[in-house]
């Protein structure tokens, strides 16, 4: 898996706190007045920042999680135009559970060979990608770009980081915060919040 930022709103903390400052009649910006909102639930403010996340490497079935986030635009690798060359090694997503053993990850490895198998034969028989994308497994790797605000970004965070996700979405969320961590000084700001 990976995530990077395409696109962010470059001064968040200007963004937000200027934003609350319209409700109470400034037009400063302050870190102090974006963390009060925080710590109030005053959270609409933190709408008007946005990031745009480019994932790659997921499985459909993190997708289909991450998809229920209603708040949030996504662009998805689309497997009803693409043919994919499952070939390679690395087209689909194991989960650790078949990790921890040899045996798990033969049992593993050998059906996603037959799907892969099924899906070659299928557009080699002449099957269109829409219809052959029938026999790949919600293991299929997949890649989307999001984009969300940062209310639904903290949404996403709280739900996802939490132990009671599954891993995948949760090794994601965590990968998320992590890049928004890095864009600059003012996202590390807001990320603390959600710290």
């Amino acid at each position: 898996m990976k995530v990077s930022v395409i696109s962010a709103t470059e001064n968040p903390v200007e963004v937000i706190s200027r934003a609350a400052g319209t409700c109470y009649g400034k037009d400063n910006a302050s870190r102090k007045r974006m963390e009060a909102c925080y710590n109030s639930g005053h959270l609409s403010v933190f709408e008007h920042a946005t990031v745009s996340f480019r994932i790659e490497g997921i499985s459909r079935a993190c997708m289909a999680q991450l998809t229920r986030h209603r708040h949030v635009s996504f662009c998805v690798e689309s497997q009803r135009y693409n043919r994919y060359d499952l070939n390679g090694v690395d087209w689909y997503v194991a989960p650790p559970s078949f990790m921890k053993c040899t045996a798990g990850l033969k049992f593993f490895d050998h059906y996603m060979k037959e799907a892969a198998d099924a899906y070659i034969e299928a557009l080699a028989d002449g099957e269109k990608p829409e219809d052959a994308r029938y026999l790949l497994p919600e293991a299929t790797k997949t890649n989307l770009v999001m984009t969300c605000n940062v209310r639904e970004l903290f949404h996403i965070l709280d739900m996802r980081m939490d132990k009671a996700a599954q891993w995948e979405i949760r090794g994601l969320a965590k990968a998320m915060h992590e890049a928004c961590k890095g864009i600059n000084k003012e996202w590390c700001e807001v990320m603390e919040l959600r710290a």
